[in-house]
């Protein structure tokens, strides 16, 4: 590669560009989101409760979210920051990677192709499981290669680590596990008669065992949920086509950008030289093979075998390694006139997505959950609660948005009884609950299921209904929140 850029200049570009993406990608959403988003606050109920699992996923998310909450309150700033120090960690640890296959210079176009991807910048938003996975699974990839190639019981443990707590994070972890056991068996058959193999496995397990056993304890709702989402009741012919159509599509258009500022590269004279390893050795190219193509070949045939139903999300660390194997394979030679061109691009987009982004959510209005009105409805809430029975507000029952909502932003922090399911909501003391009282919440157009709660708890007192107008609206399309209170005992 024709370059006379260095190390430390590379380095310093790097650090810029890691530095900037976080701040904007967590100061935008905190000046015009008026709402968290939907996962950021079912994190923030979970949060609240110290548990090993909660009903959709392990533990991690909903401890970080609780810890981000716990800093800075309703503020929500904390939780943006989340969402871009996961996505910051793994770009600075692709960055590592691709460093020890390639040059500092293909290492950064391989990090600064994949900012353009938008599961690391506008998905990044919305802090969850998928978002946290980011940095674990390219850790745990980091160094999985390094205790491969180098056999050192170190990064076998930080492996391992990573690996358990990749799982405590999103099941979904598994998918990765299999090409690693698979590159293992098909190429590195010797690692098996190491300790450090076996090391870091007895590190992830420990991680992972408290979960594990507190599913027994709980109904094994994670498992339940997990299943019950894949499968959506209506199994055809068609579904096992269809399904993994609709997963894979996004992935394939966000990759659209991305190709096109790499194609900045070979502006001027032409130098589209494919080659099948681009200066690594065979080893290491199986290895980037394995970790970047299979864990996505193995979700796409999981779905076309079982007819399985897959969001696009569940699958946000997926394309972390695409960009690097494309600069590997295609090798384009990069002078210093092509790399500030390539940069300066790069730049120039990063800008007109961060001013899109803010106009979007400045004319939003009620078409976007940056806008819902969760600061009113949990203040009326509380309002009509205290004026009727001067006592703190303790519970709020509800679908977890609606309760979610008048939960974080309600002053007295209400405990949320999610969908009044004690297997969902195992915190809840039930003659607490009964003793201290509770209001039942739900937004009438979306549904009713108010006649469910009235059997159930036959002392629920209806409300009148009230309208709470979206931020920046015209107030055309308002929510309406059915409201129903569970006196409290004396």
């Amino acid at each position: 590669m024709k370059s006379k850029l260095n190390i430390n200049h590379i380095n310093r570009w790097f650090a810029f560009f890691i530095s900037i993406h976080v701040f904007f990608w967590t100061l935008l959403p905190s000046v015009f989101r008026y709402n968290l988003p939907m996962d950021a606050l079912e994190g923030a109920i979970w949060g609240r409760h110290f548990s090993l699992g909660y009903d959709k996923n392990p533990f991690m998310n909903g401890w970080l979210t609780g810890l981000a909450v716990h800093v800075s309150g309703t503020q929500g700033w904390t939780i943006y920051l989340l969402g871009q120090l996961s996505v910051a960690v793994c770009f600075i640890a692709l960055y590592h990677f691709a460093r020890k296959l390639t040059s500092p210079t293909y290492a950064f176009i391989a990090v600064f192709l994949l900012a353009f991807m938008t599961s690391y910048n506008l998905d990044a938003i919305d802090f969850d499981d998928n978002v946290l996975e980011l940095a674990l699974w390219m850790l745990t990839i980091l160094f999985f290669y390094s205790a491969v190639f180098d056999q050192k019981i170190r990064d076998w443990i930080y492996a391992g680590i990573f690996a358990g707590l990749s799982v405590m994070t999103k099941y979904y972890a598994a998918v990765l596990f299999l090409p690693m056991f698979l590159f293992l068996l098909m190429h590195s058959r010797k690692t098996f008669s190491q300790a450090g193999l076996y090391l870091a496995v007895g590190v992830a397990t420990l991680i992972s065992l408290p979960h594990f056993i507190w599913l027994f304890y709980h109904d094994f709702v994670t498992i339940h949920y997990a299943f019950g989402r894949v499968n959506d009741g209506h199994l055809t012919v068609w579904s096992h086509f269809l399904y993994p159509y609709k997963f894979v599509m996004p992935y394939l258009e966000t990759c659209i950008l991305p190709l096109l500022l790499f194609g900045s590269l070979y502006l001027g004279k032409k130098t589209w030289i494919l080659r099948s390893s681009g200066g690594v050795t065979r080893a290491q190219w199986q290895f980037l093979l394995w970790m970047g193509f299979g864990p996505f070949v193995i979700t796409v045939l999981l779905s076309l075998i079982f007819g399985w139903v897959l969001n696009a999300g569940w699958g946000q660390p997926l394309l972390t390694l695409w960009p690097l194997m494309l600069v590997i394979a295609w090798q384009p030679v990069v002078t210093p006139q092509r790399f500030y061109r390539f940069v300066a691009i790069g730049f120039f987009l990063l800008i007109v997505f961060w001013v899109g982004y803010a106009v979007s959510m400045w004319r939003a209005g009620d078409s976007s959950s940056a806008h819902y009105p969760g600061q009113k409805m949990a203040a009326g809430v509380t309002a009509l609660w205290h004026q009727k029975y001067h006592t703190k507000l303790s519970y709020v029952m509800g679908l977890r948005f609606e309760a979610g909502n008048v939960a974080f932003y309600s002053e007295d922090k209400p405990q949320v009884y999610i969908d009044a399911d004690s297997v969902k909501s195992f915190w809840i003391n039930q003659k607490d609950l009964k003793r201290k009282g509770a209001v039942f919440v739900w937004d009438v157009e979306r549904e009713n299921f108010s006649g469910e709660m009235h059997a159930r708890f036959p002392q629920l007192i209806d409300q009148p209904q009230q309208k709470f107008c979206y931020y920046k609206s015209d107030c055309a399309s308002p929510v309406k929140l059915g409201i129903a209170f569970l006196p409290p005992r004396p």
